[in-house]
């Protein structure tokens, strides 16, 4: 292909996208399923753990998208499920702080990572220093897409409600959502980042 029909290609790509303004990409999947999702949580207490990140963006647009998670997620969650009783982000951070069991969290979500297997005896302790049946685990991917016409902003949130008895995944959820358009138009705030990621991870929860 000659330099001017890549050229040609570009410049149709390119045009596509303006005439939209932008493009938004969303999806979501569950997990780990529980058809009796309202039957199963109805009347326990969930508390939502801080969101753990893993980006490529620069560190103020990821605590942007963060914070619009950690404000958006017990709201959306308590919408799921009406009938638990949930326990927001900050209010655990700040009960996690005054027991300093920030540090016992953060081996959690290590240990995750690596194995791919929550540690039972850390679920059992955070869980009953919160008096919680269920621990929200978050983890947020977010990343810039800066290709050769277009730039945007995106990621994947990953959520999983464990069982803080037996340290087992009760119901696991991922969303996908992504925005970009050309030449600097159409792209997303943090906040939008953060309403389109939480819809798309609860999307299965029912």
């Amino acid at each position: 292909m000659t330099i001017p029909q890549i050229l040609g290609r570009g410049m149709v790509l390119a045009m596509i996208l303006l005439g939209t303004g932008c493009m938004t990409v969303s999806d979501s999947r569950q997990v780990v399923q529980n058809s009796n999702s309202g039957q199963v949580f109805a009347g326990k207490k969930i508390a939502l753990l801080p969101v753990k990140t893993q980006s490529s963006l620069a560190p103020d647009s990821v605590t942007g998208i963060r914070a619009g998670i950690s404000r958006q997620l017990g709201q959306a969650l308590h919408g799921k499920l009406p009938s638990a009783a949930i326990t927001d982000i900050a209010s655990v951070a700040d009960q996690l702080n005054q027991k300093n069991l920030l540090g016992v969290f953060e081996q959690l979500m290590q240990t995750y990572e690596n194995t791919g297997v929550f540690d039972r005896q850390k679920i059992a302790s955070i869980g009953q220093m919160l008096g919680a049946d269920y621990l929200l685990m978050s983890r947020l991917k977010a990343e810039k897409m800066d290709l050769v016409i277009s730039k945007g902003m995106g990621g994947s949130l990953d959520l999983n409600l464990v069982d803080t008895r037996s340290g087992q995944v009760a119901w696991g959820g991922s969303g996908e959502w992504k925005r970009g358009g050309v030449f600097g138009f159409g792209g997303a705030t943090a906040e939008e980042a953060a309403n389109g990621l939480v819809d798309q991870a609860l999307a299965g929860l029912r």
